[in-house]
């Protein structure tokens, strides 16, 4: 009878560092001002998460975790908006022309394909824009009170010097009871 042998696993003993190693964008003092710099010169935190390789969440838990970092972060936002601000002004001055070209005789027309795209890179700007810094670029909502008819409101005064004191008082009794203070 023969016996059959087995096969043995050969396991090796990996020892791996359970805490994750920390990115040195997170211990430098001086990353919270390269990022600022970045969303100021009209990046956003995806874009700098992307290039960097960092997590969107990990940046975002570690700018808000500090205040100082957060108010950073709210000044770049409304710098950002500054610099759309700008771009769309440099959008709305390119002249997109285009070559056509009818044996020897050259025709420069406007490419529409082109003015549909730079009218959506402003309308996307002015949309970003207007929510990082509604106070300038956003919407002004007005409220107006208008009277009865859409008119003016009228206003009403009493000449109460007629009344004797006793009077005053008795009317001065009945606001506090109708305030719920008496």
């Amino acid at each position: 009878m023969a016996t059959k042998k087995t096969p043995v696993k050969k396991t090796l003993a990996v020892v791996q560092d359970v805490k994750p190693k920390r990115d040195p964008f997170y211990t430098k003092q001086e990353s919270i001002g390269e990022f600022c710099a970045y969303v100021c010169a009209g990046g956003h935190m995806a874009g700098f998460c992307r290039e960097r390789g960092l997590a969107y969440q990990t940046l975002s838990e570690w700018i808000y975790k500090d205040p100082e970092r957060a108010g950073m972060y709210a000044h770049a936002r409304e710098e950002r908006a500054d610099a759309l601000a700008d771009e769309i002004v440099s959008i709305s001055d390119e002249q997109e022309v285009k070559a056509s070209y009818n044996g020897e005789e050259v025709t420069l027309g406007l490419d529409a394909t082109a003015i549909a795209r730079n009218r959506l890179r402003v309308d996307a700007r002015k949309w970003a824009a207007s929510k990082l810094k509604p106070r300038v670029y956003g919407d002004k909502v007005t409220q107006e009170h208008t009277g009865a008819g859409g008119g003016a409101i009228k206003v009403e005064s009493l000449n109460l010097t007629a009344l004797s004191d006793t009077e005053l008082e008795a009317m001065r009794t009945l606001m506090l009871k109708a305030n719920g203070t008496a």
